[in-house]
This record gives C-alpha cells, structure tokens and sequence, in this order.
C-alpha cells in the first residue's frame, strides 16, 4: 500500500510539473525589425521582387507590396529580428491591434498608393520599434513568437537597454546551438528525476 501510495504522489508531482511548464508568462519586451507580412513569408520570396528570398532582403520590399497589396495586409504581420549574419529571423507575430497600427504607421510615414508621408519618405524597408507583452517566445529561427502589442513607432525610437534578444538568433545558421528559453527554464527536470529515483519508478 505504501508503494501504491508513493507512486501515486510521484504521479501527482509529475502533473503539477508538467502544468507549470505549459504555464507562459506574459513578459514586457521590446523589439526593433524590419515588418512583413505573413503572404510574402510563406511564399518564401517577395511578391514584388521574387528574385529576393524574403527573409534574405526585407530591405528591398516595397511598403506598396506591404500596405497596398490585400493578399499581402490582410495576411497580417510579423516583426523580423536583425541576425549578426545571414538571413534574418522571425520575431513575433503581431496581434490584431499591432496589425492595425502597423498598417497606420506604414501608410503615415512611407511612400506609396495609399500613403500619405512627406515628400522623399521611405518606399521599402519599413521598420518599427514594437513594444508589448511576449504571450509565446520564438522557439527558433523560423518559428516566432506571439506579442500582444501596447505601441509601435518609429524605428529611430528604439528599445535602449531593453532591446529584446531572440534566443535562436545570435547564430550563423539556423542548426546552430542557440540556447532556448526551455532549456533556460530547465530547472524543473532536477526534481522530477530526484522524485523517479526515489519512488524506483
């Protein structure tokens, strides 16, 4: 009866451990990147350049492409994360009130079909400081995170200090041994597999 017993608080640790693991954390965060949308990511090239592999030159995609396209704004979008090399990585994806002053701020600032910034404004490459609470970190290069966005301005706004460090990108390639926030978050492993050897499990 006592084994039966033990086994059975094993059992039970193990549910409140694996509980906590899938318990996220909304964390404050700020980010700086290039903004694109979900159609020219998934076709892999830019729809106005197919010659450019999207996340190769997010630089040369015309804000036209960007914010007049349907097919392009409707997909929504994402905030691209600068890589020290290589081809850029995908940040976050922007929720529904970061799409719609995404959408704004392009359109106030840049140059094409429907936008309304001044004269010599930028016609590709729109970038924007985008500041939120991360609801789902990237899991790597090409897998990004989910943000519930509080403001997006202008990129020459910044993040500071408190620029957010995306955990797959600080390496060349997307197979690189980046440390990820679950292997961060490791700790909870140790107990469970004290508790295992405990119990002869």
């Amino acid at each position: 009866m006592m084994f039966v017993g033990h086994r059975a608080y094993v059992l039970g640790f193990l549910l409140v451990a694996v509980s906590m693991t899938s318990t996220v954390k909304a964390e404050d965060i700020c980010v700086v990147g290039y903004i694109m949308d979900n159609f020219c990511i998934d076709r892999g090239t830019l729809l106005d350049m197919p010659s450019v592999k999207t996340l190769e030159g997010p630089d040369k995609h015309s804000v036209h492409c960007l914010v007049d396209v349907a097919s392009c704004y409707e997909s929504g979008f994402e905030v691209l994360v600068d890589p020290p090399s290589g081809t850029y990585c995908r940040g976050f994806t922007l929720d529904p009130n970061g799409n719609d002053w995404a959408l704004a701020k392009a359109r106030e600032t840049s140059t094409c079909s429907t936008c309304s910034g001044p004269s010599g404004s930028p016609t590709a490459g729109f970038r924007a400081t985008i500041k939120g609470k991360m609801t789902k970190a990237p899991s790597s290069r090409s897998s990004p995170g989910t943000i519930e966005v509080t403001s997006l301005e202008d990129a020459s706004v910044g993040c500071g200090d408190s620029v957010y460090v995306h955990p797959h990108c600080n390496e060349d390639s997307p197979t690189g041994a980046a440390p990820s926030l679950g292997a961060a978050n490791g700790w909870w492993l140790a107990p469970i597999i004290l508790a295992l050897a405990l119990a002869g499990v």
